[in-house]
């Protein structure tokens, strides 16, 4: 144990943990936090998002043609021909990965609720997968893109108010909200 974090505790009397607990921002979570861990693949999530959209809206509008199919993607004319939507693609399997990561860590950490948001996002990731291996199957039929960009919405919706119900209070023994309000 640190020299620092043995002076916190016998200075509190208890954890900083349990004493974080004890304090909070009205609208905030009441419980522990989720953990620096968590947090980056949280926070690793948000950002893939925002790339993920920013790639689909590029390849959306400077790829004149789709592949035929998605196996057309990644064989027959070769990967280099779509490389916007390649990368696409690994970004959202990466998603994936860190979708399913998250809920691990929050069964571990976290709340139900907490777990529970973060299940809601990877169904997102699922329905935008979905919708984006139509999308290049149907030869590039407009509701599949709206099927895609409103799971994106669902979805950063879900892990972004996960982010905002899991971030600890920032309130500094003997303050109160009011003070951090000014």
């Amino acid at each position: 144990m640190s020299r620092e974090t043995t002076f916190t505790k016998e200075r509190m009397g208890k954890s900083p943990m349990a004493y974080q607990e004890a304090i909070t921002l009205p609208g905030r979570s009441s419980g522990p936090g989720i953990g620096f861990p968590t947090r980056m693949v949280l926070m690793a999530i948000l950002t893939l998002l925002a790339i993920q959209f920013l790639l689909g809206m590029v390849a959306n509008l400077y790829t004149p043609v789709l592949p035929p199919s998605y196996a057309g993607l990644f064989a027959g004319s070769g990967p280099g021909s779509y490389p916007l939507i390649v990368v696409h693609v690994v970004v959202a399997y990466l998603l994936t990965l860190l979708a399913v990561l998250l809920i691990v860590l929050l069964r571990k950490r976290g709340t139900r609720l907490q777990a529970a948001l973060s299940l809601l996002g990877l169904f997102g990731i699922l329905v935008a997968g979905i919708g984006g291996y139509q999308f290049l199957n149907s030869g590039g039929k407009p509701i599949w893109s709206f099927v895609m960009a409103s799971a994106f919405l669902w979805t950063f919706s879900m892990y972004f108010y996960l982010e905002s119900k899991s971030r600890p209070s920032t309130l500094q023994p003997g303050q109160s909200s009011a003070q951090i309000a000014r």
